[in-house]
């Protein structure tokens, strides 16, 4: 949804950052799984790419980088309701906020639009259901 300007490049980091991610509980959903793979194919043939958590504002140099990368992780940490936004894929989110120099105010704002999206998603369905 937010990552379609990415570069190559930076496809490549955020699917190593969303596999993280992923795996930051020690658990991996079949929802979590379902999005890992949605993600995989929609950027095949690119393989993730380990880059250091330091130079991770270098790959995403403007705020719409990394808003749009901040975004696309957080709403897939908070896909699962059972796992959503734990403390393992909270403090990996938190601290990859502050690599890439997002201030706790900005990034507390998209936790929040996040988890208002997703609701509103769940009401949506909710709503056209038979």
């Amino acid at each position: 949804m937010f990552t379609e300007h990415f570069s190559n490049k930076q496809k490549s980091v955020f699917l190593h950052l969303l596999n993280r991610l992923v795996e930051a509980d020690g658990h991996v959903s079949p929802v979590e799984r379902a999005k890992l793979n949605e993600y995989q194919a929609l950027y095949s043939p690119i393989i993730p790419e380990i880059v250091a958590d330091d130079t991770l504002a270098t790959f995403f140099p403007s705020r719409k980088d990394k808003a749009s990368l901040l975004l696309e992780l957080l709403a897939v940490g908070m896909l699962n309701p059972e796992y959503a936004y734990n403390e393992l894929d909270g403090q990996f989110l938190i601290k990859l906020a502050k690599d890439l120099k997002v201030s706790d105010q900005d990034f507390g704002w998209m936790k929040a639009w996040v988890a208002n999206l997703l609701f509103l998603l769940d009401q949506t369905k909710k709503i056209m259901a038979d």
